[in-house]
């Protein structure tokens, strides 16, 4: 297996909330029971004030003892009863390696609860902190779920085009921060290409290079806030509204979205100012409550992933984040895996400064399937090329790579449906907690909401099923005969395509590849299990099969990949 399993955690507000500061949690993984429990936390009673305080001034070097005692805190609030024991199975999986990560998705809806540094999270009992693992990175998601339908992760070619972008007179060090992000991007070479959009920065520019240049990665170094309802960042007004073209003007999260709806298709990652601390709402909310509100609605306009800053981070750790998030972006291993690149980017900064609070300070809010926000074009199907002009191994690859595309969708249209009904169980458990004739009608309306989603979305994944099913059996191979089996001779296509499934530089067995080949091609596996007679006669020829690639000299020159063998276990590697 060779995909991230989602924890879902869910904190839910509750109507005597403020009064008790218990908070309904529900958690969900894999096809384990639904986890319920309650939160039980104040943040607004010590120590968690002080704690706020502390971890608010960049200038103090709060220890290693300090951020760990806050993050068992959190620790030991979150993980309590059903949803401990959820998080004990998802890391035995983990350790068996059953699966390759657990990315845990917090959807947080009470405002104060989302606004504590859970990416501070620590267990005492293992001494790690959490969210700097790459096995285990943690993520904000929105806490509707579904609110927003992910976008697919999209091919694209290098370089990675990254935007800058800053007004002038915000009283931001913008510059310094120019020059951080540029030092951080310059050992990637190449591979990055970074543009710039300051001083006049106002929205029309956005849209003109939205359009013209197509960027994937949109850095704002400016203000941002957050009224309870919209998130704001501050642009250069436009000339018409202020000739002198020095003003200043706040643009709604609503009017981000239906610019990036409509030019801003290419837009994969927003990044808010990795250095200076974003203005905060009239209101005065923290920075961290800012965010938690900032985010989401940031995550609403469309956006697959937003990275902010909970606190602020010295100059050097900057650097080193910005460097690490790109290169994590760009590794071949995990291409586009934004919770991988910045739990990585964590696990630096936490070597580097383990007494300071930097690797805790960057937030990721996400609303990409399976974490991913792009691949690169040369490892996804071309989808517009006519079949015409490929020679049939190369239609048979595009094939089978749109059946990978498909059952990757649907595995995570599975996994939303999953949520949608856990999501509907626990409104319609909220419902009956009232008198019929009492029940909220917004609590009403939410439901039936949900349960229109749920009917579409299951009925998408119904004709789905049916379109799989269809392209595998258009494409299952050619039969083979017992005596072909006997020789070993089975077709290159589909060892080929069972080991190209395999993840690079992860032992696998003939018995992988077999369960493969049963799973992926069911009606061609019946035919085969008739004439060859037993699944052990298909493993042992296609362990023979293996042994053969593995040999030295043995495959087409033009794969990009080589077998190695190693006893009964085989591992693909890039040349």
């Amino acid at each position: 297996m060779n995909e991230y399993a989602d924890l879902e955690i869910i904190i839910q507000e509750a109507p005597d909330a403020r009064r008790s500061h218990a908070y309904p949690v529900a958690a969900f993984y894999g096809n384990q029971p639904r986890a319920s429990a309650t939160l039980t936390l104040n943040p607004t009673a010590r120590p968690w004030p002080d704690w706020q305080k502390r971890l608010a001034n960049v200038l103090d070097e709060p220890g290693s003892a300090f951020l760990h005692e806050v993050g068992w805190a959190l620790y030991q609030a979150l993980f309590t009863g059903e949803v401990e024991q959820l998080w004990t199975i998802a890391q035995a999986d983990l350790e068996a390696k059953r699966v390759v990560g657990i990315r845990i998705r917090l959807a947080i809806d009470p405002p104060a609860i989302a606004a504590l540094p859970w990416e501070l999270l620590y267990d005492e009992r293992s001494d790690r902190s959490i969210a700097c693992r790459a096995r285990h990175p943690l993520v904000r998601v929105v806490g509707r779920i579904g609110q927003v339908p992910p976008r697919r992760a999209m091919p694209l070619s290098l370089p990675l085009r990254v935007l800058f972008i800053a007004p002038g007179r915000t009283g931001l060090n913008w510059r310094r921060e120019l020059e951080i992000t540029q030092d951080a991007l310059q050992r990637l070479g190449s591979q990055v290409e970074l543009r710039t959009l300051v001083e006049k920065a106002t929205f029309t520019d956005l849209s003109d290079l939205l359009g013209d240049w197509q960027p994937h990665i949109l850095h704002f170094a400016t203000h941002g806030k957050f009224d309870g309802t919209h998130g704001y960042l501050m642009f250069t007004a436009a000339p018409d509204e202020h000739p002198s073209g020095d003003s200043l003007t706040w643009i709604r999260s609503d009017q981000l979205r239906t610019l990036l709806d409509a030019r801003g298709e290419s837009v994969r990652l927003i990044v808010l100012s990795a250095c200076q601390g974003a203005q905060t709402s009239p209101e005065s909310l923290s920075r961290g409550e800012m965010l938690a509100g900032l985010g989401p609605a940031l995550i609403q306009a469309g956006v697959p992933a937003v990275i902010g800053m909970q606190f602020e981070i010295r100059d050097e750790a900057a650097i080193i984040f910005t460097r690490a998030l790109y290169r994590g972006l760009l590794e071949p291993r995990r291409m586009g895996q934004v919770d991988a690149a910045v739990a990585e980017a964590r696990a630096e900064l936490e070597a580097r400064w383990p007494d300071q609070q930097a690797y805790a300070t960057p937030v990721l809010f996400l609303n990409a399937e399976h974490g991913r926000i792009f691949s690169l074009v040369g490892e996804v199907s071309e989808m517009f090329v006519s079949p015409k002009q490929l020679e049939a191994t190369q239609r048979e690859h595009l094939r089978r790579q749109l059946v990978r595309d498909l059952r990757e969708r649907r595995r995570a249209l599975m996994e939303r449906v999953r949520q949608r009904r856990g999501h509907l169980d626990m409104l319609r458990q909220q419902a009956a907690a009232y008198p019929p004739a009492e029940r909220p009608i917004y609590l009403q309306s939410q439901i039936q909401a949900v349960e229109q989603e749920l009917a579409e979305e299951e009925g998408e994944l119904k004709a789905l099923d049916e379109l799989v099913a269809h392209m595998e059996e258009a494409g299952a191979p050619e039969e083979v005969s017992p005596e072909e089996f006997e020789r070993g001779a089975l077709p290159d296509a589909i060892i080929e395509a069972a080991v190209e499934a395999q993840p690079y530089e992860q032992a696998f067995s003939a018995e992988d590849v077999t369960h493969w080949l049963q799973t992926t091609y069911p009606s061609y596996w019946e035919r085969l299990i008739r004439r060859a007679g037993s699944p052990t006669a298909i493993e042992q020829a296609i362990y023979r099969r293996l042994t053969a690639m593995a040999q030295q000299g043995t495959g087409r020159l033009d794969r990009r990949w080589f077998l190695i063998q190693s006893g009964d276990r085989f591992k693909r590697s890039r040349y």
